[in-house]
């Protein structure tokens, strides 16, 4: 999904992480996530850096500077340079790209020891989505324009509110999908 705004900057959205079982058997639980996002409203300039499948030497010019938590999953953005947008596109053309992230996590539930309960993100990055950790992530690349809550911002960045509430509605929807088809999740 591409698009240009008035100001002409590109700009991407992705899902990193969500509440729901990786390959490496991790779950991060929704609460955790929506932790994290009120913490990361607090704290915007601990943002995490954005790279390339995890090599720090590509890390981006500008580091994410949107999030919020839908249902359980995870919505960043950033921007990107002209350069970046186009080293993204060329690698688009060839595979599907998901998201991951780096960072430091907490495994408090005595329950289930799989749980990540509280962590901090430092870093987003695309990948081939066959490499996520994560199967149910994703990775557009748009354009960017100012807003002022998350989901007029939501809607500036997508450049109309039925996108912005269209993409909302498709990252509640794979949430429920994933539910659905019976894939272990933790509240």
């Amino acid at each position: 999904h591409i698009e240009k705004d008035a100001k002409g900057e590109w700009r991407w959205i992705g899902r990193p992480t969500n509440n729901f079982i990786d390959w490496q058997t991790d779950i991060i639980s929704k609460s955790a996530h929506q932790k994290y996002i009120t913490w990361l409203d607090a704290n915007p300039e601990l943002a995490p850096v954005f790279m390339p499948w995890h090599t720090p030497e590509g890390v981006r010019e500008h580091p994410v500077d949107f999030w919020m938590e839908q249902d359980g999953a995870v919505i960043m953005s950033g921007v990107l340079t002209e350069p970046e947008a186009a080293a993204l596109f060329e690698v688009q053309k060839e595979v599907d790209l998901g998201m991951s992230f780096q960072g430091l996590g907490l495994r408090l539930d005595p329950k289930d020891m799989r749980v990540i309960t509280d962590y901090w993100m430092y870093e987003v990055t695309d990948l081939p989505l066959d490499s996520a950790a994560n199967p149910f992530t994703n990775l557009e690349t748009m354009t960017k324009e100012v807003g002022m809550d998350k989901l007029e911002y939501l809607t500036k960045i997508m450049g109309s509110e039925e996108k912005a509430k269209s993409y909302l509605e498709k990252t509640s929807q794979s949430q429920k999908d994933l539910t659905a088809a019976g894939i272990t999740s933790k509240e």
